[in-house]
């Protein structure tokens, strides 16, 4: 198998020359750019296997980026890692970077923590044979330890990690369920509700295809409905 390809995307030239020669020495085969711009002109000459892009870039940041990447066929497959400088990345930007896809923001610091980062991104651990845990609700069942999502049997393709754990918050309850409470059990006490709001409203577009599963807003609450009439 050959060298994993990451691309390191940062504006500032000490930093990116910097996690260059550190994943360089950890085996990976890495190349540059200095923007978001520029990273996508050079995606599309050379193989990536995987994006690591600061979020703070003056010119087309990290988030931009990785939007871009999603429009695009051919990008849009490539694992993205965003990354910040800020110790205690807002959870505002956690929520977005989790709705992307890309999940959790690493921050800039020990790149061997980074290493398995980018490691178990591209080569995920093997579901077990079985799982004990599945949970049923009418059509739908959700098993939480492989975070897979069933409906009328079939399994939908995988939701980003935030959005399966609003999901199953919200499965787990019958009738409405106050924002402030998913805040909680998802995001914890210290987040903010316009997070909960983006990240429903991301599941919903997931949801769209599947009518058996619904979320309806009431008051500062939402509801999950299953196998109920279109609302």
């Amino acid at each position: 198998m050959g060298q994993i390809r990451v691309l390191v995307v940062d504006d500032d030239p000490l930093d990116r020359t910097a996690f260059c020669s550190q994943l360089n020495a950890q085996g990976f085969n890495t190349f540059s750019a200095a923007s978001g711009s520029d990273a996508l002109r050079k995606l599309k000459e050379l193989h990536a296997d995987l994006v690591l892009a600061d979020v703070g870039m003056a010119d087309m940041d990290g988030i931009q980026l990785l939007c871009a990447m999603r429009k695009e066929p051919e990008l849009s497959g490539i694992p993205v890692i965003l990354m910040t400088g800020i110790p205690v990345p807002s959870s505002m930007l956690e929520a977005t970077s989790e709705s992307l896809g890309s999940g959790p923001i690493y921050v800039k610091g020990d790149t061997r923590e980074l290493a398995d980062r980018i490691n178990h991104t591209l080569h995920p651990p093997a579901a077990p044979a079985r799982s004990p845990s599945s949970n049923r609700r009418g059509s739908i069942s959700i098993d939480p330890l492989r975070r897979q999502v069933f409906v009328a049997g079939q399994l939908i393709p995988q939701l980003p990690p935030k959005r399966f754990d609003l999901l199953f918050a919200l499965f787990r309850r019958t009738g409405p369920v106050p924002q402030q409470d998913l805040l909680d059990e998802v995001w914890g006490p210290e987040g903010d509700l316009k997070v909960v709001q983006m990240t429903t409203a991301r599941l919903r577009d997931d949801l769209r295809r599947y009518p058996e599963l619904q979320i309806r807003t009431e008051a500062h609450s939402y509801e999950l409905l299953i196998d109920s009439p279109p609302l």
